[in-house]
């Protein structure tokens, strides 16, 4: 029989008793059964308990909303909220409750966390729920993640390349290469350096970007715009013939960005070019390009964010390519699947960064496999960085990452035989090297001393900085035992250090004060696309001030004289999106945006010390302009075919010094009037290679010592991995 709820019960019987004496009493005993029908209705309203506010249809409901901001709107710190409040609703099904703890699971691992003891809730405490079977099966692929077998097959090797100049994992097959060499043209030969033939002569001041096909016959070289000519795109053959240009950009518009370099990549059949690339005007874009005829055609765009390395699957149907992008949550790559001829895209893969630590896991897509099963990826599960297998079947994910080998992969490449080429850096802690020297009366830079500062910092620049007295630097660097970041005082004269203070979390960008006794610091956060607080330090006591926060990622704190830290100018950014260069009054708590600028164009900012010019360097060159605003004038430029990559900038007295590479590509130390003229060699840069360089340079008060650090990220070990892909063929 079925069963009602009692006030259903209830109800039936007032109904049966209306009816038995309706006939007795005819219409007036209707109109009385009735109003006593309506009594009773309502008591058993006033009666009712209160109905729960979430009932199992408001749970489903919630469940869906929930979904929809972890895969739609790519907000997982809200989608877990909303999960974890529909797992502790007493009131919620089993079913609903069970599959809310498994979208926050999910979620956690998307964040690179541990998620075995939700997925170990489930399986105990809905054991009877179809969640459970997905989450014992997780359990199951979590427990040989953490102790992954490596298989019998795999074989690694090293290639040794180092004498030959720079070069990527596209540009190698792991016995032949298309390498740059120290003259800055590009070569073609083997490993070792003894049989090798020009490829291209490079201008100078026009280094491209390039990428060898996959069987070693063409090369495409992706050319940055130049003051006077636009960006473009060519190739040519190995053995130094067919130069061709396929895409220049025209007075009908901007094709090609190229403004912070292209990412290429050919198809397997050496038919078709994809270019990805940041425009000028903000966003990125991924076009194909066909060789036969240079006919080009935009394959996707974002208007905010980061889109790159795009790759062919070996059967020429399917692209992959990657997008990285800053929201509420963190930092998301997400991973894209789309036809060859055009259609849209689906979404295969999501992982994501809170950046809770300051450092910036390696999330990137790689290459395909050359049977075209798997995607070569590399993400952060565990707390750690590893090389993954991403199973796809007609453009659609097929299952979870496969794990590979550990490791900080930052580039690799399946080559026509099927092995992978693949890049590691060195350590994060041993990346900069910091020197030391006078700068004599005469300008000429004096004999350089190595400058021993402490490791870590997760590859971020130390920012060391002079007192103003000239006796001590500051810098930042990571602490081994108890994490987060020191803030390190260092006297030149006995080498002694200590750490002024300690930052738990957050990356701190910091510099001395011009004329106080203080160290001013922006401490930014990635998360919700950027955050960060500016503090300052004493130096006497280590005591910390918060001075303000802010909405966006500043860093480069600089003070100028006779302001007493009133004045402190930076660079400020949102993460992917666009940032600029401008100042904070300490007194009237203003910010004033001195000179709007974009990501794409990596621009570095100096005022002068009387703060009556600010000094600009870029890919194009050195420019300068009023502080209050104005046209630019370029001091040095990349086009004058003399000087080429200037970097950094510091102006000191009626000069300003800065370190570019020569003709010969050997990186050197140079000043410049600031009312203008030619260029003084007054150095060498202290370091053995202008390949893959990034530097810095910092001036004492008095302009009498100088500090130069350098980044060689080509100082970097390339390795082939053969049989790495799983044998059973589902």
């Amino acid at each position: 029989m079925k069963k009602f709820p009692n006030g259903t019960r209830r109800m039936e019987r007032v109904a049966l008793v209306c009816t038995s004496i309706g006939f007795l009493l005819m219409s007036g005993g209707v109109v009385a059964c009735l109003l006593y029908l309506l009594l009773t209705m309502a008591s058993l309203v006033l009666a009712r308990p209160a109905v729960a506010q979430s009932t199992p249809v408001a749970a489903g409901v919630r469940l869906e909303a929930g979904i929809e901001k972890e895969d739609v709107d790519g907000d997982l710190k809200s989608a877990m909220d909303i999960y974890q409040k529909i797992a502790a609703d007493a009131s919620a099904s089993r079913d609903v409750r069970a599959k809310a703890l498994l979208r926050l699971a999910g979620c956690d691992e998307k964040l690179g966390k541990r998620a075995k003891q939700v997925y170990e809730q489930i399986v105990h405490d809905y054991a009877d729920q179809p969640a459970a079977v997905q989450a014992r099966k997780r359990l199951a692929l979590l427990k040989q993640q953490e102790n992954p077998a490596t298989p019998t097959t795999i074989s690694v090797r090293k290639i040794e390349w180092a004498g030959l100049g720079e070069m990527s994992p596209c540009d190698t097959d792991g016995h032949r290469a298309v390498y740059r060499a120290a003259d800055g043209n590009l070569y073609f030969g083997d490993l070792t350096g003894k049989s090798k033939r020009l490829v291209f002569k490079v201008e100078p001041g026009d280094v491209p970007v390039w990428c060898a096909s996959r069987d070693l016959s063409m090369i495409a070289l992706g050319f940055a715009p130049k003051p006077n000519r636009p960006a473009k795109l060519a190739v040519i053959k190995t053995d130094g013939t067919g130069y061709r240009e396929l895409v220049q950009d025209d007075a009908q518009g901007t094709v090609l960005g190229g403004v912070d370099g292209f990412t290429l990549a050919w198809s397997w059949d050496t038919r078709h070019l994809l270019v990805s690339d940041e425009l000028p005007n903000g966003g990125s874009h991924l076009m194909i390009v066909d060789l036969a005829d240079g006919h080009h055609r935009e394959l996707a765009h974002v208007q905010s964010g980061y889109l790159g390395h795009a790759n062919f699957s070996p059967d020429g149907h399917s692209i992959a390519y990657m997008t990285l992008s800053g929201t509420g949550s963190g930092v998301y790559m997400r991973i894209f699947v789309m036809p060859a001829e055009g259609a849209e895209p689906q979404q295969v893969y999501q992982s994501s960064f809170n950046g809770e630590e300051g450092d910036i896991p390696f999330q990137w897509l790689h290459d395909w496999t050359t049977d075209g099963r798997y995607l070569v990826i590399s993400d952060a599960h565990f707390g750690k960085s590893a090389l993954y297998l991403l199973p796809l079947k007609n453009g659609v994910a097929t299952g979870n990452p496969v794990y590979v080998r550990d490791g900080e992969i930052k580039d690799a490449h399946t080559t026509a035989s099927g092995a992978l080429v693949f890049k590691e850096g060195p350590a994060s802690s041993n990346a900069w090297s910091a020197f030391h020297a006078t700068l004599e009366t005469d300008g000429k830079v004096g004999a350089w001393q190595p400058l021993d500062i402490r490791g870590g910092n997760g590859g971020w620049n130390p920012d060391p900085s002079f007192s103003p007295d000239g006796a001590q630097i500051a810098y930042i660097s990571g602490d081994e035992e108890k994490g987060g970041r020191n803030l390190v005082l260092k006297s030149l004269a006995t080498g002694q250090e200590r750490v002024l203070y300690w930052f738990n979390s957050g990356q701190p960008h910091c510099r001395y004060a011009y004329d106080l006794p203080k160290v001013f610091c922006f401490v930014g956060w990635l998360e919700n696309a950027g955050h960060s607080d500016l503090v300052s330090v004493d130096v006497e006591s280590g005591a910390l001030e918060k001075l303000a926060s802010f909405s966006d990622y500043r860093f480069h704190p600089l003070t100028l004289p006779g302001r007493d830290g009133q004045r402190i100018y930076f660079k400020a950014m949102k993460v992917f999106q666009n940032g600029h260069f401008g100042l904070w009054e300490t007194s009237t708590r203003q910010d004033i945006v001195v000179d709007s600028t974009t990501r794409e164009l990596m621009q570095y900012y100096t005022p002068t010390p009387d703060e009556r010019w600010l000094i600009r360097t870029d890919s194009r060159g050195v420019a300068m302009r009023p502080m209050s605003g104005g046209d630019w004038t370029f001091l040095v430029s990349t086009a004058t075919g003399v000087l080429s990559d200037p970097h950094d900038t510091v102006p000191y007295g009626d000069w300003i010094l800065f370190d570019a590479k020569d003709s010969e590509g050997k990186r050197r130390l140079y000043r410049i009037p600031i009312s203008g003229g030619e260029p003084q060699l007054i150095g060498e840069f202290p370091t053995k290679s202008g390949l893959g360089l990034i530097t810095d340079l910092q001036l004492s008060r008095d302009a009498r010592q100088i500090i130069a650090l350098s980044r060689e990220d080509s100082k970097f070990n390339l390795w082939t991995l053969d049989n790495f892909e799983p044998s059973d063929k589902k």
